[in-house]
């Protein structure tokens, strides 16, 4: 009588130990994806700033703001999904899975076809290792691009959404040079490595996509094994159970 109610619970019980597991997946799928949004936000406030043309309807001082806080969600976004710890994601991909970690810090770059040939052209000469050091390179690109080509920080102010001068009046000058703006993204390597990898073929974008993949596929493998070992748990408990009745009557 003790057996089996001990092997019902035990069949419940041992098999719900990867729900714990699976609850990682949730937060750090939704960070991933937050993290690509965050990137190519960043981007195209780099872009404006550049420009500075009044499209956007802010001022530079308010690009300027917009953009530090995006470049810092992102580096924070990108530490959570790594290390853990925030951003109501309590473990560390680095912690439980060796398909991240292999993508992220392992020579070589599994989202191109040759994956040996992990390269920039904005950084001619220069070699990367895993999508972790093209992240850490984008952030450092656009904290450049931040510094180079914005206000002082002590004049970066929140947007007010109030009505801006008409594209005319305010930005009468801008017009005449807006081809040299342009070019900038051609001659400077930090703005020139931002823009293609911003694309949606570019390096960190497809290595977003790679990553997202792997933890799809931890989950499904996780979730295999719980669906595995309760139907064979189970199915030893309702063997046992048919095996004491028939025995006892």
């Amino acid at each position: 009588f003790i057996v089996l109610p001990a092997l019902a619970i035990f069949s419940l019980e041992y098999p719900a130990r990867g729900a714990e597991t699976l609850v990682h997946f949730a937060p750090v799928m939704f960070l991933n994806t937050h993290r690509q949004y965050l990137s190519r936000k960043c981007a195209w406030l780099v872009r404006e700033l550049v420009y500075n043309d009044g499209l956007s309807r802010l001022r530079q001082s308010e690009l300027a703001y917009e953009l530090s806080k995006s470049v810092d969600k992102m580096e924070r976004v990108d530490r959570a999904i790594r290390l853990g710890g925030d951003l109501d994601n309590k473990q560390g991909a680095d912690e439980y899975s060796h398909k991240h970690n292999e993508v992220m810090y392992e020579i070589g770059c599994q989202w191109r076809e040759d994956q040996d040939l992990c390269t920039s052209e904005a950084y001619p000469g220069v070699s990367f290792q895993g999508l972790y050091s093209y992240i850490q390179t984008y952030l450092t690109a656009v904290k450049t691009a931040l510094s180079r080509y914005g206000p002082p920080r002590s004049e970066f102010e929140a947007p007010t959404h109030e009505e801006l001068p008409s594209h005319d009046d305010d930005f009468a000058g801008v017009k005449d040079d807006l081809a040299e703006r342009e070019a900038l993204f051609s001659s400077d390597p930090d703005l020139k490595y931002i823009a293609e990898n911003v694309l949606p073929e570019g390096d960190i974008q497809l290595g977003f996509g790679i990553v997202a993949e792997d933890f799809f596929y931890d989950a499904g493998q996780v979730l295999s094994q719980v669906r595995f070992e309760a139907r064979a748990f189970y199915g030893v408990y309702v063997a046992a159970l048919l095996l004491f009745y028939t025995f006892l009557f």
